[in-house]
C-alpha cells in the first residue's frame, strides 16, 4: 500500500490545482513536531537522515510525499518518539495523524482526478458485453464472448467505470479485433446453425442396456421397476448414483442446455426430506433439489446451464438424505456397541440384523452386496423414484436470427446484395453503433473496405462480415465519445445525454425509443427526462443497475471470500442450505430493487422493519410462511432483528474469516461503504487481532480490547471499532447470537457483550441503540450514497467543485422523504450529469 502511494502520488502533478491544508499544518503539526521531532531530526540533528523542521506540507511534492508516510507510519507503530523520550499527548498525536491522512487521501484524489470533467472512456467489459448483445440481439454463455476473454477491469473508489482505471493497450486491442469478428459471424448467419436444438433423453427402467453403466441396475441399493429405477439409502447422507454417460452427441457443441428429470421421494421409516445433487464431469456439481413430490406422483425438476463437449463425461444425480451431521463413524460406533450387547446376551439373530442394517446405513457398497438380503429387508429405507433424465440444446434461437431480421427486414433472400444495399445496412449498424447520427463522408471508408472486399473475390455477406469488425474496432464504438475543444464545461447534446443516462441504467447502449427522443431533442427538458428515468428503471435491463452499481457499492462478489469452517459452522454446509451463499448475495440486489420500485427511503438500507427473502433465506432467518424460490418483500416478525444491510448474513460473512468475526473489517465496511468516510490504511506490519493461542480463550471484542490499549494503535482504533462491536451479535454465518461461538467457543461460550462509543461521544449498550444510532445518521448516510452514485454516473471522481450541488441535491431528496428514485432523478437531473 505504502508503495503504491508514492507512485500514485509521485506519478504527476495533473493539470487541475492542488491546495494544501497550510493552516492546519502551522496550527497543529508544526507545533508537535517543534515538541517531539525537531531534536532529533532537525537542524542539528538528523537520526536516519531524517529531516522534518524543513519539510514541505505540500503531500502533492514527490519527496515530501514518502516522508510523511514514513512519519505518520512511525507514529501510528508507536515507534516515533523512542521509548526513552516522553510521549506525546495521545490527542496531539491523534490529530497529527488525521492532518496527514487527511492530506494524503487529498493528494492521491487530486492524481484520480480529471478536474471535474468527464474524460472520454472506454467501455468497460460488463459495458461492452451488454452493448454488444443488444446491438445484435445475442447471449453470450460461460466460456464464450467477452467476459472470458477481456481481463477484468481496474477500480477507482471502488468502480469499473472510471475513465482513468480503463487502460487500453495493444493486447486488448487484439482482442477487440477477435471478438468483433466472432460477434459479425453470429450477427450475419444466412444459413440455420449446423446443431440444431434437440432432446435426448435415457428412460431409467431401460438402463441394464446402456453398456458401460448397465451395472447400475445390478446394485443392492437399486431396483429397476416396470416404469423407472428406486434408488436406495446406502449411506447416512448418501443414495445410489444414477449415472449417464454423455460425449459429443449428448453435448455436441459449447452452449446452453436444459437438464430434466422426472422423480419422487418415499422417505421411509426415518421421514427426513430427501435431496438430489445434478453434477457433470466438467462441471460439478450444479445444482441441489429437495425432492418434495411423492414417490407414486413424480414431477419434473429442470435446470438451464452452460455446458461444453467433453470426450468421455458424466451426468450424475447422486441423493442425499437430510440426516444430521452424525459421522459414519460415531453412528456405526453406536451401532457397534449395541450389537456387541445383543451378543454378550445371546441374541446373535437381532445381533445379524442389527449389523446388516449397521452395513446398509454406514459401511462400503463392497460390504453391503455381502449382506444376505434376507437379513435385512430394503423396504423401510427411504428411496427415490426416477423416471427419467433428458438433456434438450443446444439452445440455438429462433431462425432467422433476430439479427438478420433487424438488418434484413424483408428477408436476406429477398435483399439486392449489392452497394446500395451495403449502404443500407451500414447506415443502420454504424448510427446504433456509434450511438449518434452517422457524420457526413463517414460511411465512404466503410463502403470502400466494402467494395476492396469484393474486388478480391468474397461474397456479399462476407463483405460485410469485415465492414462490421472494422465498425466494431473503431473508437467511436469502443469509447464513450463527447468531444469538446477546450478545457471549459459545455453542456452535452441530447444523444450524448442519451447515451449518458443508458450506461448509467442499463449498462449498454440506448434503445430506439430513447434514440427516438434524442433525435426529437427532448432529453434536456429535465421534467422530461424524470419520466424516461422511470421507463428505463421500469425495463428489466434495469438489473444490470442493480448487479453493476449495488454489487460493486456493496462489494457483493466478496461475500463469500472466507468459506465457513465446516466443522464449526456445520449448519452453513447443511443440505437444505445449498445455495445459500448465493441467496445471500441475491439479498441486497433484491432489496435495493424493492426500495426504488417502491419509491422506497433510502434509510430503509440502515434499518426497516420488512426484508427480501426466498424460501431457503427466510427459513435460514427464522421466518415462516415464505415459500418458494423468488425473493419477495416479507414484514420481519417484531423479535426478529433483520431489516437493513447491517442485519443481512451476507455482510457479516464478509466480516469474518470462516471461524471468527472481524470487528475492524466490519466498521471499516461501514464506514466506508455506508458513508463513503473510509478510515485511512493501516501502518506496515500493524498485524490483525490474533486468533486465540492454547491457554487462553478471550472473546475477539477482549483481544481486540487488547489491542487497542497500544497507545498508537488507539488512535485509528477508536474511529473504526465501535461501527464493527456494534454487531457482534452476529456470527460468522450471520446468524444472531446471544453467546459467543466459533474458534474455540464450540460449545456455549460467554455472552456476548455489544457497547460502545462512537467518536461523536454518542454510546450504545446493545444492537438496537447500535442501529437506531446509525439510523439516526440520516444526512451522513444521504451524502455518502449520493456520492457515490454520482460517482458510477459520470465514470470519475468527486472533486471539491461537486460538494456544493451534492449538498443541494441531498436538500432536494430530504424533502421527497430521502426516496432513493428520487435520488436517481436528482442525480440526472444535475448540473454535473448534462455537463461535459
Amino acid at each position: 500500500m505504502k508503495k503504491l502511494l508514492i507512485i500514485l502520488l509521485a506519478s504527476t502533478l495533473g493539470a487541475y490545482g492542488f491546495e494544501s491544508d497550510s493552516k492546519g499544518y502551522d496550527k497543529i503539526v508544526r507545533p508537535f513536531m517543534e515538541k517531539n521531532c525537531f531534536s532529533c531530526h532537525g537542524q542539528k540533528k538528523q537520526k536516519g537522515k531524517l529531516r522534518v523542521d524543513t519539510l514541505s506540507s505540500n503531500l502533492i511534492e514527490t519527496e515530501a510525499t514518502q516522508k510523511w508516510i514514513e512519519i505518520m507510519d512511525s507514529l501510528s507503530l508507536g515507534e516515533m518518539p523512542p521509548e526513552d523520550e516522553d510521549r506525546p499527548d495521545i490527542k496531539e498525536q491523534e490529530q497529527v495523524m488525521n492532518w496527514i491522512s487527511s492530506e494524503l487521501k487529498k493528494a492521491r484524489r487530486h492524481l484520480q482526478s480529471s478536474g471535474g470533467r468527464v474524460l472520454m472512456r472506454r467501455l468497460n467489459r460488463n459495458e461492452y458485453t451488454k452493448t454488444m448483445e443488444d446491438l445484435f440481439h445475442l447471449s453470450f454463455v460461460d466460456g464464450e464472448g467477452p467476459m472470458s476473454v477481456l481481463s477484468p477491469d481496474g477500480k477507482i473508489d471502488g468502480f469499473t467505470k472510471m475513465s482513468k482505471a480503463l487502460l487500453l493497450d495493444p493486447s486488448l486491442m487484439q482482442n477487440y479485433y477477435s471478438l468483433a469478428r466472432e460477434v459479425a459471424d453470429r450477427a450475419l448467419q444466412t444459413e440455420p446453425p449446423e446443431i440444431r436444438s434437440e432432446k435426448r433423453r435415457m428412460e431409467t427402467e431401460k438402463i441394464g442396456t446402456f453398456g458401460g453403466i448397465s451395472y447400475i441396475a445390478k446394485r443392492r441399493s437399486s431396483e429397476v421397476t416396470i416404469d423407472g429405477m428406486k434408488l436406495y439409502a446406502e449411506g447416512l447422507r448418501t443414495f445410489g448414483q444414477l449415472k449417464h454417460s454423455f460425449n459429443k452427441r449428448m453435448i455436441p457443441k459449447l452452449g446452453r442446455y436444459t437438464i430434466r428429470f422426472k422423480a419422487g421421494a418415499d422417505k421411509g421409516e426415518r421421514g427426513e426430506p430427501l435431496y438430489m445433487v445434478l453434477k457433470t464431469g466438467g462441471l460439478g456439481e450444479i445444482k441441489k433439489w429437495e425432492i418434495d413430490a411423492p414417490a407414486d406422483k413424480p414431477k419434473i425438476y429442470e435446470i438451464t446451464v452452460d455446458m461444453a463437449p467433453q470426450g468421455n463425461g458424466e451426468l450424475g444425480l447422486n441423493f442425499v438424505n437430510g440426516s444430521g451431521f452424525q459421522t459414519v463413524e460415531r453412528v456405526l460406533g453406536s451401532y457397534d456397541k449395541k450389537i456387541k450387547e445383543l451378543i454378550k446376551a445371546g441374541n446373535k439373530k437381532e445381533a445379524e440384523k442389527l449389523r446388516a442394517r449397521s452395513v446398509l446405513e454406514g459401511r462400503s457398497e463392497g460390504l453391503s452386496n455381502r449382506i444376505d438380503s434376507k437379513t435385512y429387508s430394503l423396504d423401510s429405507l427411504p428411496y427415490v423414484f426416477v423416471d427419467w433424465i433428458e438433456i434438450e440444446g443446444p439452445l440455438t434461437g429462433p431462425w432467422p436470427t433476430k439479427s438478420m431480421v433487424d438488418f434484413f427486414p424483408n428477408g436476406y433472400e429477398k435483399s439486392a446484395k449489392d452497394e446500395s444495399e451495403a449502404k443500407r445496412v451500414l447506415s443502420k449498424l454504424i448510427t446504433k453503433a456509434f450511438r449518434r447520427p452517422m457524420k457526413s463522408g463517414e460511411l465512404d471508408d466503410y463502403i470502400s473496405l466494402f467494395n476492396k472486399q469484393k474486388a478480391q473475390g468474397n461474397d456479399f455477406i462476407e463483405a460485410l462480415k469485415v465492414c462490421f469488425t472494422a465498425v466494431l474496432c473503431s473508437p467511436d464504438f469502443l469509447y464513450i465519445f463527447e468531444p469538446n475543444q477546450s478545457n471549459k464545461k459545455r453542456q452535452l447534446n441530447d444523444y450524448e445525454l442519451a447515451s449518458r443516462l443508458s450506461y448509467f441504467l442499463w449498462s449498454s447502449m440506448p434503445d430506439n425509443e430513447l434514440f427516438k427522443k434524442a433525435s426529437q431533442g427532448k432529453l434536456n427538458d429535465k421534467a422530461f427526462l424524470s419520466k424516461e428515468v422511470d421507463r428505463l428503471l421500469g425495463d428489466h435491463k434495469s438489473d444490470r443497475f442493480y448487479d453493476g452499481f449495488v454489487s460493486e457499492w456493496l462489494m457483493i462478489h466478496e461475500f463469500d471470500n472466507f468459506e465457513p469452517d465446516k466443522y464449526i459452522y456445520k449448519e452453513f454446509h447443511s443440505n437444505e442450505n445449498t445455495g445459500i451463499a448465493e441467496d445471500m448475495k441475491q439479498e441486497p440486489i433484491s432489496y435495493v430493487k424493492e426500495i426504488i420500485n417502491s419509491n422506497g427511503s433510502m434509510l430503509e438500507c440502515i434499518k426497516s422493519d420488512w426484508t427480501m427473502v426466498n424460501d431457503k433465506l427466510a427459513t435460514y432467518y427464522g421466518i415462516k410462511g415464505v415459500e418458494g424460490p423468488y425473493f419477495r418483500r416479507v414484514k420481519v416478525p417484531a423479535n426478529s432483528k433483520r431489516g437493513g444491510f447491517i442485519t443481512m448474513a451476507g455482510f457479516h460473512m464478509w466480516g469474518s474469516d470462516g471461524n471468527r468475526t472481524k470487528p475492524v473489517e466490519r466498521g471499516k465496511y461501514v464506514l466506508d461503504v455506508l458513508f463513503n468516510d473510509p478510515p485511512p490504511p493501516p501502518p506496515p506490519n500493524a498485524g490483525e487481532i490474533e486468533p486465540n493461542i492454547k491457554g487462553k480463550n478471550l472473546t475477539v471484542r477482549e483481544r481486540l480490547i487488547q489491542h487497542q490499549e497500544i497507545q498508537s494503535c488507539a488512535v485509528c482504533h477508536r474511529k473504526i471499532d465501535p461501527y464493527g462491536l456494534g454487531l457482534e451479535n452476529f456470527n460468522v454465518i450471520g446468524k444472531w447470537r446471544d453467546k459467543q461461538d466459533g474458534e474455540k467457543f464450540r460449545k456455549k461460550g460467554p455472552e456476548v457483550i455489544v457497547e460502545g462509543k462512537f467518536p461523536s461521544g454518542a454510546s450504545f449498550k446493545n444492537f438496537d441503540e447500535y442501529q437506531n444510532a446509525l439510523a439516526g445518521m440520516k444526512d451522513r448516510f444521504a451524502k455518502g450514497l449520493t456520492e457515490k452514485l454520482l460517482t458510477y454516473a459520470l465514470g470519475r471522481t468527486i472533486e471539491p467543485s461537486d460538494l456544493g450541488e451534492i449538498d443541494d441535491i441531498v436538500t432536494q431528496v430530504k424533502k421527497e422523504n430521502y426516496s432513493m428514485r428520487s435520488l436517481i432523478k436528482a442525480i440526472v437531473q444535475s448540473e454535473a450529469f448534462h455537463s461535459k
